[in-house]
């Protein structure tokens, strides 16, 4: 899995730990459950800057809501 969150791919990896007193805690917990249904799932970090077309859609959907 590809992200432009590097907060997202440090935690789903282990290498951050999630706050637990906070307001994603419950999805998080969920998406971790998710995950270990696939036996080769990755998470890698690619920077924004170096992905212009997720840039240009995240963007565009900040600005719609």
């Amino acid at each position: 899995l590809y992200s432009d969150s590097e907060m997202l791919t440090l935690q789903m990896t282990g290498k951050k730990q999630v706050d637990r007193g906070g307001s994603y805690v419950e999805t998080f917990l969920k998406c971790k459950q998710l995950a270990k249904q696939f036996t080769d799932l990755k998470f890698l970090h690619i920077p924004r800057e170096e992905n212009g077309e997720a840039n240009l859609l995240a963007s565009k959907g900040v600005k719609n809501g």
